[in-house]
């Protein structure tokens, strides 16, 4: 099966089929929520108050996703269908505040990226799959999560000003559907001001669709980083956001020029001994 590389970024919007129920105020501040469904078997939703939270549909299809609040990263995938199609959303929620010291807000930036693959065999079946990252401001909200719709969907309550909002979404079009796998890996970034006054919600969400013959691999794969947090620090509702990112310190030029030097001085001693 040939693979084959797209850069470019399609829109795209998958439906959660909202409607008019009641709302239910959740009382956890961070939890994971997972929403998975076909049309021939029972949907899955729940939440977790876990920082770390898997779960694979019970039917044919290969459905699943995951979340990890500790490393940023939530991610999924949904390979055939049962029915007319079948359906993986994950989303990591949590609060956040900073501390930025004495010179007030700052602008914090961020990356969220997204790699993965899309497959189809019928011109009739376009998966799709996309990343999103929501920032709102909570400040004075007791319980700033609700469950409602046809699904139980989890998502912030009115009163949450959300602060900004950044997408990655990939759909096949204007490729052949021959069942060749391609890939897809983009990145998007954004910004907001932090104040050390105000408390903040952060949605973090994957989801990813397909039918029967055809294939969304997501799993994993969003990743959400803070790039510049401009001298703030910060600390989350679950404490565990971002705990476990790896961050690379560049080693400065001088260094590696000095650590050469050394190695060079140190080879130069064994050459004279060898010799003497």
């Amino acid at each position: 099966m040939s693979r084959k590389v797209i850069s470019s970024v399609a829109a795209l919007s998958i439906g959660l089929f909202s409607t008019a129920a009641m709302s239910a105020v959740l009382s956890e501040r961070s939890v994971i929520n997972i929403i998975q469904f076909d049309f021939e078997n029972p949907e899955y939703v729940e939440n977790s108050s876990n920082s770390t939270f898997s779960h694979q549909y019970g039917s044919t299809a290969d459905v699943q996703g995951y979340g990890d609040a500790s490393t940023g990263k939530v991610g999924t995938r949904v390979i055939g269908s049962e029915g007319s199609f079948s359906q993986s959303i994950v989303s990591i929620f949590d609060t956040l505040t900073f501390n930025t010291g004495t010179t007030g807000p700052v602008e914090v930036s961020f990356n969220l990226s997204y790699d993965g693959s899309l497959s189809s065999s019928s011109e009739f079946e376009h998966p799709r799959s996309e990343s999103t990252v929501r920032i709102f401001d909570i400040t004075g909200i007791t319980n700033w999560l609700e469950t409602d719709g046809l699904l139980n969907t989890t998502s912030a309550v009115d009163a949450s000003e959300l602060l900004t909002f950044e997408r990655l979404s990939f759909d096949l079009n204007d490729v052949p559907h021959n069942g060749s796998v391609y890939e897809f890996d983009s990145s998007v970034m954004g910004t907001f001001l932090a104040d050390s006054a105000r408390e903040y919600g952060i949605q973090i969400t994957s989801s990813s669709y397909a039918k029967a013959n055809s294939s969304a691999d997501f799993l994993g794969t969003s990743t959400f980083e803070f790039t510049n947090l401009n001298g703030a620090t910060f600390e989350s509702g679950s404490g565990a956001f971002l705990t476990q990112q790896v961050t690379t310190v560049p080693v400065p030029a001088a260094v590696w020029l000095l650590a050469t030097g050394l190695i060079g001085f140190v080879g130069a001693r064994k050459s004279v001994k060898a010799s003497a």
